[in-house]
């Protein structure tokens, strides 16, 4: 709950902080700003995500909803970007990152995708054949791709692909099963 929760709504807290010229975060500067409210989202929800997995027992072979690792990696992945992207590029990226829309924008989206009932594929081989692995070598393959033309700017790509192979994923094996 610390590592995954509480640590990411800290880092979205600092930057939204930040943006809002406060220094020192008290009673008065939530009073005075309630849109640092929004970083509590992520704990709260992050705390939702791991009850709701203890209990649900249709995740044992895939997840329902966003692990709150990979949530907590986008979060992490905000000050890394800041950090170390080549900002050599013609438009200033670390502007859009740190900015308040993408601040909440991600907490508000990690929140629910965290508590959602979307099926999701969990990196778990029962075998290394590529019919039953193909999603999550296609996953993986890009995923090292990304990192390395992209390196730390990969890790929402990579989440994003994540959300959208897990979908497809899905889709087709609905299909595949309407059809047999």
């Amino acid at each position: 709950m610390v590592t995954f929760g509480v640590v990411p709504g800290l880092i979205i807290l600092r930057y939204l902080a930040d943006n809002a010229g406060i220094a020192e975060l008290g009673i008065d500067a939530f009073k005075e700003n309630p849109i640092l409210f929004v970083a509590i989202l992520v704990p709260v929800f992050s705390a939702l995500r791991l009850a709701k997995f203890n209990v649900d027992e249709r995740q044992a072979t895939g997840f329902r909803g966003l692990p709150t690792p990979a949530s907590a990696l986008w979060v992490i992945s905000i000050p890394l970007m800041v950090e170390f992207m080549p900002f050599h590029m013609a438009w200033k990226p670390e502007n859009v990152i740190v900015d308040n829309g993408y601040l909440i924008g991600s907490a508000i989206g990690l929140s629910l995708l965290m508590v959602s009932d979307i099926p999701l594929l969990a990196m778990k081989f029962k075998n290394y054949g590529w019919n039953d692995n193909q999603s999550r070598y296609i996953f993986l393959i890009s995923s090292v791709v990304l990192l390395i033309i992209l390196q730390v700017m990969a890790i929402p790509v990579i989440l994003s692909l994540y959300l959208v192979i897990s979908i497809v994923s899905n889709l087709i094996s609905k299909k595949n099963e309407v059809q047999s």
